[in-house]
């Protein structure tokens, strides 16, 4: 968003990379799987989601959705991810649930979105959030950004200390961890660039 063409693709190219992963993992979600206890489905689908969303704000042409397409699928995201954050505490999956961080993603898109109304998506070409005259808005696009800077942190601490199972590579809490950073640090950047 205003950043080179080689930024903008390296950040497609790691966007695409983070979806192929959390997209593998839907795949050993499967019923047959003996993997499957080490899948949420609803965070690696939202995983997926979010970064498709994020791909598209970088397209000229917000492709594949138009923007008020992605709108809906936003808020009916955070809402579907609201509801099982809290409703859903532990469960037979021996992964900890993300519903909460997704959420805050969620809610993190439809800022941005709503930041690039009236404009094309991609390329730096969204309405800042100051000049769109709403300082709930700006808060919470600042309060978004401190979350997901700290969050990087967070992920370095936890994929320093944490010892890697016997898992495929896909699996591993430290290959969730650098994906979630990947993507905090895309998201916060956004964020920023449209304040």
């Amino acid at each position: 968003m205003g950043a080179p063409m080689p930024v903008l693709v390296m950040q497609g190219v790691a966007l695409v990379l983070i979806a192929l992963l959390a997209t593998t993992r839907l795949v050993h979600a499967h019923p047959a799987s003996t993997l499957r206890v080490h899948v949420r489905r609803e965070d690696e689908a939202a995983e997926v989601l979010m970064s498709l969303g994020m791909l598209a704000m970088l397209l000229p042409a917000g492709w594949p959705i138009p923007r008020a397409g992605w709108l809906a699928v936003f808020a009916l995201t955070a809402v579907i991810l609201g509801v099982m954050w809290v409703r859903r505490r532990g469960g037979a999956c021996c992964v900890p649930s993300q519903c909460g961080h997704h959420l805050l993603g969620s809610v993190a898109m439809l800022l941005m979105l709503a930041a690039m109304a009236g404009h094309s998506a991609g390329h730096g070409h969204g309405e800042p959030l100051v000049a769109a005259g709403d300082p709930a808005l700006l808060t919470a696009a600042g309060a978004a950004t401190a979350y997901f800077a700290v969050d990087v942190g967070v992920c370095l601490v936890r994929g320093r200390t944490r010892p890697a199972p016997a898992l495929p590579l896909v699996l591993r809490h430290r290959t969730r961890l650098t994906a979630r950073a990947a993507m905090n640090v895309m998201m916060a950047a956004m964020l920023v660039s449209m304040s």
